[in-house]
């Protein structure tokens, strides 16, 4: 392995996103340290994104434009492509591919991009492109030894690249709980209590985790925790982690466990561990998942 490849994966926010990050994460999988891959799906809330993405393009050996079809506008996109462009130049390593459902042709503006149509045999050239064949030849003997991880990445590319691509059922393996709590009371977290007035919504009966009945969907964080014994020290630990998060974007120990004991419940206490997985910034408020 003599080469480190880096490739800025182009692709539209919103829905694109969890399939964009799949994409990168098989084109990288072969490859450690010597295969790099930026989307801006990968980027944290805050950052400035466009001196990020101008970055990452100005280094970049590779772009590849998932094009999923002419459902949706592209225009920043187009603005990623042409900046690459721009500084393409005479560099024959520095390649522009167009990744694209075989359903819709790749537009008229892309025309001069390598069109790879996401079918398994196009697909599998491409991972030959990164890991056998020069100028980067990242890892040749991927081929001989797990030839089947190769297939089985080929295949998920192809189906992430694919319009509408998804799982065919999710299940939710743990209650998620929203937490809505205005600017102006954010003060309130530096003394360990969640605001009374805070909204707290969620999926997957998280209701009764707290001892109200399921489908009851919505409640205020006061009425949240009446009937439930002993909240302070754990409601101290949430509100750290919220806190940490509005300064820094990471927080160093998103999860801690958490004892419910609801007054009056025939079942003894329970035990959980809960994690802070994202906060969002909103005009008037933060949101808590």
């Amino acid at each position: 392995m003599s080469h480190e490849l880096q490739i800025f994966l182009s692709h539209k926010k919103g829905d694109s996103e969890r399939n964009a990050r799949h994409i990168a994460g098989d084109l990288a999988l072969f490859g450690g340290p010597n295969v790099k891959v930026i989307c801006s799906a990968n980027f944290e809330p805050g950052e400035n994104w466009e001196q990020k993405i101008r970055q990452g393009l100005a280094s970049s050996n590779w772009l590849v434009l998932l094009y999923t079809g002419p459902h949706t506008e592209w225009d920043w996109c187009l603005f990623e492509t042409g900046f690459f462009r721009a500084l393409m130049g005479d560099q024959e390593q520095r390649r522009l591919i167009c990744l694209h459902d075989p359903l819709f042709p790749v537009p008229a503006p892309l025309r001069s991009f390598v069109s790879v149509p996401a079918i398994e045999e196009k697909v599998y050239k491409l991972f030959e492109d990164i890991y056998l064949h020069d100028p980067w030849k990242i890892n040749p003997r991927i081929f001989e030894s797990n030839r089947d991880a190769v297939n089985d990445a080929t295949r998920r590319v192809c189906e992430a690249a694919r319009f509408g691509a998804g799982p065919k059922h999710s299940l939710r393996l743990a209650p998620l709980v929203n937490v809505r709590i205005k600017k102006n009371q954010i003060h309130e977290l530096e003394s360990g209590r969640i605001p009374s007035s805070a909204t707290v919504t969620g999926e997957g009966g998280w209701e009764t985790v707290f001892g109200k009945p399921e489908a009851t969907s919505g409640w205020t964080w006061r009425e949240l925790m009446e009937g439930i014994d002993k909240t302070s020290a754990w409601e101290y630990q949430i509100c750290s982690m919220m806190a940490d998060a509005i300064k820094m974007r990471s927080v160093q120990y998103p999860s801690i466990a958490l004892r419910i004991s609801v007054r009056g419940a025939q079942e003894a206490e329970d035990i959980y561990r809960i994690g802070l997985g994202r906060v969002s910034e909103f005009e008037e408020e933060y949101e808590f998942v």
